[in-house]
């Protein structure tokens, strides 16, 4: 009878020991839950610097960072050369003087002569900027040097220059001086004239 009263007790699980395992279950979904968030922000993180990259590296992709800086056209500066008469050449005044260049827009070329008071002079009968063809020559006809006999065997700078097309100092000392006249431009060269070319000749006499 005692032996069969043993053998049907059960032995039941503490109270404590099952209130410890369910405290355990919502600590262990709190841990999942912040491994997946963490993961999940570093993914977001990736995909946002992605999107704001500068751009696509492959060959042919187009920048979506930040657009591309405004292509703005270079404007050559004016050159040119004299080509005839040569250096060194005697000459008979007037002559014909010839020779290569382009300039922008807003420039315009001027022969000048600089004699023997060391003045420099427009030149011809009618003074006016070089007029440039489509092939880049220019001529400028019946230059004249020297004035008077004792001039023959001096020698003269032939000065090639670029100046503003409007406003500029050759401009308006030629409309002062009037037409079919030389400018007396002073012992230098206007401030906002370039000089591009000189050749120096020398005067064999007059035609």
């Amino acid at each position: 009878m005692a032996g069969d009263q043993k053998a049907a007790t059960v032995k039941k699980p503490a109270a404590g020991t099952k209130a410890a395992a369910g405290q355990k279950t919502p600590a262990v979904i709190a841990a999942i839950g912040a491994v997946v968030a963490a993961v999940a922000g570093a993914v977001v993180a990736g995909l946002f610097a992605l999107g704001s990259g500068s751009g696509d590296d492959r060959p042919g992709g187009s920048s979506t960072g930040s657009s591309s800086p405004a292509s703005t056209s270079v404007v050559s500066p004016a050159s040119g050369k004299i080509v005839d008469p040569e250096p060194g050449q005697e000459v008979l005044s007037p002559i014909d003087v010839r020779g290569v260049a382009s300039a922008p827009e807003d420039r315009v070329l001027w022969v000048l002569v600089k004699s023997r008071n060391n003045h420099y002079y427009t030149v011809t009968s009618d003074p006016a900027p070089v007029d440039i063809d489509t092939h880049g020559n220019w001529r400028v006809r019946t230059v004249g040097i020297g004035k008077v006999e004792d001039d023959r065997g001096h020698p003269y700078d032939l000065v090639l220059v670029a100046a503003p097309r409007e406003g500029g100092e050759i401009e308006r000392a030629v409309a002062e001086k009037g037409s079919r006249m030389s400018a007396d431009l002073g012992q230098q060269l206007p401030g906002d004239a370039q000089e591009l070319d000189r050749v120096t000749v020398t005067l064999a006499g007059s035609r």
